[in-house]
C-alpha cells in the first residue's frame, strides 16, 4: 500500500519564547565603578542534592558576580562566589568570613544569597537553606543559615555599610502550595527582619509567600529585576543613581505588573536612600513582555506547507529562506520516495515474471 508522509515546518513562535527574547542579558555590565573598597559573596545554588532545584539561579549569581567585579570593580579576589555543592552552611559561613576580612574602611559589604529558604524552628527568622539539606525539618534547622546570624557575621568588617539580597521565601514553599520539606514550623505572621543602621536587606517578599521566577524566563525573578534595577532600570528620577529604595520600588512595581501567577511583594529593611549605583540603562519595556506572554497569537501566513508567523518582531527574511529551504527539502524527499517505490514496483514485478516463467517451466 503507498504511504506519503507530507513534511510540514511550523515557524511560529510561542508567546513563551517571545517573552524570553524580551528579557536583557546580564551577563556584561556597563562600567560604573565605585567598588574600590567593596567586597561581596555571592551564594546561588541551583542544583539542591535533595531538595527541589532552582532553575537559573546559577546564571543570575554569575550575573551578580560579573556586575560586582567588572561593573562596580571590586578586586575579584574580594568577591567570594560559591554556588551548588560549596554552599553548604560552613561554605557560606566561610566565604562570609573571607569578604568581611577583605572589604575596606568606608566600603560596602554585598551579600547576595538565591536559593532556598525556610521558617527558623521558632519561626522567629528566617532560614538560607544550604546545598546539602536533606528532606526532612531537623536537616533544614540543622543545615541552614539564620538571616540574624548571617547578618551578625557580616556586621564584623570595617565596612560603612552592608547590603544584602536575598533571593529566596521564608514560608517553606518551593513552588505554589508545594512545601519544601514536611513538619516545617511555620513563621510567626508579625516576624520582620531587624538590622543596623547601616545595614539594608532587600528580600524577595514576605514571610508567607513563594519567590518564583520571572514570566517566560527560567531565571529567580528578584534577584534578576534586582540586578537590572542597578544597572539603572530603577532610576525613575532620572538622577543618574540608583538608591535602596529605588531598587525596592523597582522590583516591587515589575512583580505587580507582570502575570507571574503568584503574590510575591518584595521588602526592603533599613535605609532606603542608600546610593548602590551610578549610571543610567533602560530596561525592558514590562507591558510588552506582558502582551507577549498574555496577548493572542500573532497571525500566519502559508508559504507552500510551511506556515510562518507574522508577528512584529518577525524576521521575515530569516522565516522566508528557512521557509523555502524546508519546502525543497519537502520535495526532494518526496522525490527519494518516488524513486524508491518505483523500484519496489520494478521488484516486484521482476519476481512476478520470475515466478510465473518457473510455473510454466513445470
Amino acid at each position: 500500500m503507498r504511504r506519503f508522509f507530507p513534511l510540514l515546518t511550523l515557524l511560529s513562535i510561542p508567546p513563551s519564547f517571545a517573552a524570553e527574547a524580551m528579557w536583557p542579558d546580564l551577563s556584561e555590565p556597563p562600567g560604573m565603578g565605585g567598588g574600590s573598597k567593596d567586597a561581596a559573596v555571592v551564594v546561588a545554588i541551583e542544583d539542591y542534592n535533595s531538595v527541589f532545584d532552582i532553575p537559573g539561579a546559577k546564571a543570575n549569581g554569575l550575573d551578580w558576580y560579573s556586575y560586582l567585579t567588572d561593573g562596580r570593580g571590586i578586586a575579584a579576589s574580594r568577591v567570594q562566589l560559591v554556588t551548588d555543592n560549596d554552599a553548604t552552611r560552613e561554605g557560606i559561613s566561610d566565604a562570609i568570613e573571607l569578604a568581611r576580612s577583605a572589604v575596606k574602611p568606608g566600603g560596602t559589604l554585598w551579600f547576595v544569597f538565591i536559593g532556598h529558604g525556610a521558617p527558623a524552628s521558632d519561626g522567629q527568622d528566617g532560614l538560607l537553606v544550604g546545598w546539602d539539606t536533606q528532606q526532612t525539618a531537623s536537616s533544614v534547622y540543622a543545615r541552614g543559615l539564620q538571616q540574624g546570624e548571617v547578618l551578625e557575621q557580616l556586621s564584623g568588617g570595617s565596612q560603612s555599610q552592608t547590603v544584602a539580597i536575598i533571593d529566596a521565601c521564608f514560608s517553606g514553599q518551593s513552588s505554589g502550595e508545594t512545601a519544601l520539606v514536611s513538619g516545617l514550623q511555620p513563621m510567626v505572621p508579625s516576624y520582620s527582619l531587624s538590622s543596623s543602621v547601616s545595614t539594608v536587606v532587600l528580600s524577595a517578599g514576605t514571610s508567607k509567600q513563594f519567590a518564583g521566577p520571572l514570566p517566560g524566563l527560567s531565571r529567580p525573578a528578584f534577584s534578576y529585576l534586582a540586578l537590572g534595577a542597578l544597572w539603572g532600570w530603577a532610576d525613575a528620577d532620572n538622577s543618574g543613581t540608583v538608591s535602596t529604595g529605588e531598587v525596592h520600588e523597582y522590583t516591587h512595581g515589575a512583580l505587580a505588573a507582570l502575570p507571574i501567577g503568584r503574590k510575591q511583594t518584595p521588602a526592603i529593611s533599613g535605609d532606603d536612600g542608600v546610593v548602590l549605583s551610578r549610571g543610567r540603562s533602560d530596561g525592558p519595556s514590562l507591558s510588552a513582555i506582558r502582551r507577549a506572554l498574555e496577548g493572542p497569537s500573532a497571525p500566519t501566513s502559508t508559504i507552500g506547507q510551511t506556515s510562518v508567523n507574522l508577528g512584529e518582531s518577525a524576521d521575515f527574511a530569516r522565516l522566508a529562506a528557512e521557509a523555502a529551504a524546508a519546502n525543497e527539502a519537502a520535495a526532494e524527499a518526496e522525490r527519494l520516495r518516488q524513486e524508491a517505490e518505483k523500484r519496489r514496483q520494478e521488484a516486484e514485478a521482476a519476481l512476478l515474471v520470475e515466478r510465473q516463467r518457473r510455473e510454466a517451466a513445470l
